[in-house]
């Protein structure tokens, strides 16, 4: 039999096969039958940055809008606030997946900015998650905003994250970056233990008849793989690239 053992982020897999964050890895059941079915390890789908600070500034306002009222009024906070939000949900969720399957299970955390939600990052670890696969998207709101800023955001941020846990950090990012290759060695540097190539990112189109935001999620095309395969190249400083061809890897 042939063995296909391999090594991922640090962590031994008995296959290459790895669920990606989809509604297949958001709930116990499903990914009790992607470990039956021979998959080697899971990826949850992801908590946003955004979901943990409008979670905080939640908590936030109920607390200021009853702290002057009189004295006592700190007794009138809501009792394990926080045990309710979708953020405490998630670390729930990694213990009850952890407990019930054998193969590695990786949280995926949503951010491009420095603060407080870096902080769940610890949380999932704490949590049980084997690993954490970190989706960073920056959009530039500046057209004053250089390249060299766009990327510090992501180095920034990758730091941050690397200095709050001991568990591998996987990187899912875009292509889009002047010299991905630098980047990927920056990244490696900062001792990143895996990249994830490439982010799809969601593009929502605009009904005009019902003023409305649309959303769709396309099925990959064969074509897209040449993208990855050209910046693994670049990313391993690898002379593959002849003619605009890709040479046999």
């Amino acid at each position: 039999m042939m063995d296909l053992t391999t090594n991922y982020m640090g962590l031994s897999l008995k296959n290459p096969l790895i669920a990606a964050a989809s509604p297949l890895t958001s709930t116990l059941k499903s990914i009790q039958r992607l470990e039956k079915a021979g998959i080697a390890a899971v990826v949850l789908p992801s908590l946003f940055e955004e979901q943990i600070r409008r979670e905080q500034e939640e908590e936030e306002r109920i607390a200021l809008s009853r702290d002057d009222l009189f004295p006592e009024a700190t007794s009138f906070l809501p009792a394990g606030l926080t045990l309710e939000r979708g953020s405490q949900a998630y670390l729930d969720t990694i213990h009850k997946v952890k407990a019930a399957v054998g193969i590695p299970v990786i949280a995926s955390l949503n951010g491009c900015s420095e603060g407080g939600w870096m902080d769940y990052a610890r949380q999932i670890e704490q949590a049980g998650a084997d690993g954490i696969e970190l989706h960073i998207y920056y959009n530039p709101p500046s057209l004053e905003i250089t390249g060299r800023q766009v990327e510090d955001v992501y180095l920034d941020v990758v730091r941050s994250v690397k200095n709050s846990v001991t568990i591998p950090i996987a990187l899912k990012i875009d292509p889009f970056f002047s010299a991905f290759g630098n980047m990927a060695r920056q990244f490696d540097e900062m001792g990143v233990d895996a990249l994830v190539m490439f982010n799809r990112m969601l593009q929502p189109d605009f009904n005009l008849n019902n003023m409305q935001v649309e959303t769709n999620w396309p099925i990959s095309k064969a074509g897209e793989i040449g993208i990855p395969l050209r910046y693994q190249c670049a990313a391993r400083q690898d002379p593959c690239l002849s003619g605009g061809h890709i040479r046999g890897l």
